[in-house]
């Protein structure tokens, strides 16, 4: 993270100074994760609400009625077929599905802190990142060292176009899919 937002905080300090760059660039990256989070958090809690609704009702109510309604439609058709088996299987992955609910929502708070952390380390590397490679390019001899940071920065690059172009048609294609599936 630190890596990418270093490059609009070079940018900004021609014009700025290093200062006010770093202050802008955490500042809007701040708002930018907040407003993710609470979009993707609304989101993420009406669909939990929905799956835990869900679940409820059909351990409380009768599952077994649209399986009763299945079995009397292929009886009608002259498919004699006994569901009883279904049902307890039905009733089975339901519980399952509660307690993967249940273990996911515990293990949220641990991913947030987590999330933070990354988030505040960043924003120390981004701040005296600088500082930190080049001590940490003293190590690499020198007639080496302007290569050996040439190299990292292409890779690192390279990793985040391939990782950008990955996730560009991941989403193309799972668009079209579900475009064709409605």
């Amino acid at each position: 993270i630190a890596f990418l937002l270093s490059y609009p905080v070079r940018f900004l300090a021609r014009f700025l100074g290093r200062g006010i760059a770093l202050g802008l660039v955490i500042f809007s990256t701040l708002i930018t994760l907040i407003s993710a989070l609470v979009i993707l958090g609304v989101a993420a809690n009406h669909q939990f609400q929905q799956l835990i609704n869900f679940i409820t009702v059909n351990l409380q109510g009768n599952p077994n009625h649209s399986l009763e309604n299945l079995e009397r439609f292929l009886i009608s058709h002259n498919i004699p077929i006994n569901l009883e088996s279904i049902q307890e299987q039905l009733r089975n992955s339901l519980i399952t599905s509660l307690n993967f609910v249940l273990g996911t929502v515990t293990s949220v708070p641990n991913a947030f802190l987590s999330f933070v952390i990354i988030v505040v380390i960043s924003f120390f590397m981004l701040i005296d990142g600088e500082k930190i490679w080049q001590l940490f390019l003293k190590m690499i001899p020198d007639h080496q060292r302007e290569q050996f940071s040439i190299a990292v920065q292409s890779s690192f690059l390279g990793f985040f176009r391939g990782q950008i172009i990955i996730s560009f048609l991941l989403s193309v294609s799972t668009f079209i899919v579900f475009s064709i599936l409605q």
